[in-house]
């Protein structure tokens, strides 16, 4: 059984390892972030016409500062779940990445219409509001989280490296290859494979990775199920 290492933060952690169980592999949830809210909001939700959401961080942190439940925009069916969950009730899914985050806000937000808040994490791989500001938007980034590197390898994590037991690494994110970087020597790294969900989620990744065809779960778990065929 294939011993597959989740490095995102909870509690999407727990939620890989279910799916990943359900596909036969053994998961290993040692993640390599963890998400702090900010205290408080620093901006007022009824001024906006709408809240953009790269992330279901991003959702859960905004949900917990503030009542206001917004038109939400966001950036996949995974955040756009997250937000009907928190109780958004007018939700779109711009069903990619960053990329069709903006072409969705653009075709569906009038710039006319009053500014757009950008609700996001404190490390950021897409600058969607400077784009959007670009387009002649309004728009406003409150950081309403930061995920937390790991200054050390994951006790769980160090120990089935000691066993010689991980075989493939996921990345949800660019943070969590960056701090995946940051604690495992490259001796050890160049001992697994490497999916991610996109280009963008590799960061500053310096071994091969293979990519997600789409920048979701469930394309990540796909192309998971083939690089492991692959190495029967």
């Amino acid at each position: 059984m294939k011993k597959i290492w989740i490095t995102r933060s909870e509690p999407g952690a727990s939620k890989t390892a279910e799916r990943l169980r359900e596909r036969g592999y053994e998961p290993l949830v040692a993640p390599l972030l963890t998400i702090e809210p900010a205290p408080k909001l620093d901006r007022d939700p009824s001024q906006y016409q709408a809240v953009l959401f790269t992330s279901a961080n991003g959702v859960r942190a905004f949900a917990a500062l503030s009542d206001a439940r917004l038109r939400a925009l966001c950036v996949g069916d995974a955040t756009a779940e997250a937000a009907r969950e928190a109780g958004f009730t007018d939700v779109e899914s711009a069903a990619g990445d960053a990329d069709d985050l903006l072409a969705l806000s653009q075709r569906t937000l009038d710039p006319a219409g009053g500014p757009v808040l950008f609700a996001s994490g404190e490390h950021i791989a897409a600058k969607i509001h400077q784009s959007l500001g670009k387009a002649g938007y309004s728009v406003d980034r409150s950081i309403v989280y930061r995920a937390a590197a790991a200054d050390s390898i994951p006790e769980a994590a160090q120990e089935a490296i000691e066993a010689g037991g991980i075989d493939v690494v996921l990345f949800h994110s660019a943070r969590a290859a960056e701090a995946f970087t940051l604690v495992v020597p490259a001796r050890i790294a160049r001992l697994f494979r490497y999916v991610t969900i996109s280009r963008n989620a590799a960061g500053p990744l310096f071994i091969p990775y293979e990519t997600a065809a789409k920048p979701d779960e469930e394309s990540l778990l796909a192309t998971l199920d083939r690089i492991c065929r692959r190495a029967r």
